[in-house]
């Protein structure tokens, strides 16, 4: 897992970057101040930059101008990360999830459009992070795989021999009063 960033990582203002062109470096790096720093010192700076690499095509400068910047209410920070205080290590979770599904080529087009959608972003942060987990546990997951019916479940989890498929049908995140005792 890539909880290992920093846990107190807040973004400046960015309303400096309402006028950030596709050419300029990418606006996380400026907003964040450069790579975010892994203070335990298991990542370097190239593992953070080649995992953040998955994010630079999907939440691209130009996606920033339309929909990330201040002007917007902040999506950078309220709407694709969930309004959490550790901004930059949620990003490096939601790459590394990325990453670990097979990169954003891989889970297609659709996932890239559901990703920089306002109204579909926390719903498809939050299947990748399901379907991410199962990865991380060793399962063979297939993201978005087609059936022969023509539905698109999240995802296909090889358990054994036997196909688990895999449908995220809640978006909340538990808080603690779902837990009782």
């Amino acid at each position: 897992m890539m909880n290992t960033m920093a846990s107190q990582s807040s973004f400046p203002p960015c309303d400096r970057l309402s006028t950030i062109t596709p050419e300029d470096e990418w606006w996380f790096y400026q907003c964040e101040g450069g790579t975010p720093e892994d203070t335990t010192g298991v990542n370097s700076k190239e593992d953070i930059r080649s995992t953040l690499s998955h994010l630079q095509s999907v939440f691209n400068n130009e996606w920033y101008v339309s929909y990330g910047n201040i002007r917007n209410g902040g999506i950078c920070a309220r709407l694709l990360l969930g309004g959490v205080q550790n901004t930059a290590g949620n990003i490096m979770r939601l790459a590394s999830n990325i990453s670990r599904l097979g990169g954003i080529q891989k889970l297609g087009k659709q996932v890239k459009k559901n990703l920089q959608s306002i109204t579909k972003c926390r719903d498809t942060i939050l299947e990748l992070e399901v379907l991410s987990c199962f990865a991380e546990e060793g399962f063979v997951v297939t993201p978005y795989p087609v059936l022969d019916n023509g539905k698109v479940p999240d995802g296909k989890i090889m358990v054994g021999a036997t196909n688990v498929f895999v449908e995220v049908t809640h978006n909340e995140w538990p808080t603690p009063e779902d837990f009782p005792g």
